[in-house]
């Protein structure tokens, strides 16, 4: 009698592992997409001389306005949601946003600040703002995009000295590969 187990699979099960790998796939560069499209040039503020967290807010605020992002509401928004809860993660970032996801299209302000701000007892110098529509579904993938890059210390280093976007967006975007 021969009891040898086979080891090697059929055309089946190597078409059904296929198939859930190339998924996999598919559905790693929609979030990847549907992230990055987020990103814009327009939204990059780098080496900001800003001295409170209420200037920062509303410099964004009003990046975001004049692309087309917001309305002229989502200013308020983001002040209703500091007073329910900080936004701030530690000594490192800040990620305001506003109450509701009713942005025109989804977008996030990036600014670094030249020296740290007093932001609900921390010292922040990365503020990533978000202004999402009700169709971004993306959220936790967003924000485990952003604290992956933070925990990393060489990584979030280098983000505080990038000058221009494509150079952030590379760092930022290293471990969504």
């Amino acid at each position: 009698m021969n009891n040898r187990i086979e080891d090697y699979f059929n055309s089946n099960e190597y078409y059904a592992i296929e198939k859930i790998v190339k998924q996999i796939k598919v559905n790693n560069a929609y979030q990847s997409l549907a992230i990055s499209e987020c990103f814009n040039e327009n939204l990059f503020l780098p080496e900001m001389s800003l001295q409170t967290r209420d200037e920062i807010i509303d410099l964004m605020c009003k990046r975001l306005y004049e692309n087309n992002y917001v309305n002229e509401n989502f200013r308020n928004q983001v002040y209703q949601r500091e007073a329910v809860a900080p936004t701030c993660f530690s000594n490192q970032i800040a990620i305001p946003h506003s109450i509701k996801k009713d942005a025109k299209k989804s977008g996030i302000c990036i600014s670094i600040l030249k020296e740290p701000i007093l932001w609900n007892g921390y010292n922040v110098r990365l503020i990533f703002m978000f202004a999402l529509n009700k169709s971004f579904d993306q959220v936790p993938k967003l924000y485990e995009l952003i604290l992956d890059a933070i925990d990393d210390k060489t990584r979030y280093q280098k983000m505080l000295k990038c000058k221009n976007f494509k150079d952030f967006m590379s760092i930022l975007m290293k471990g969504n590969d």
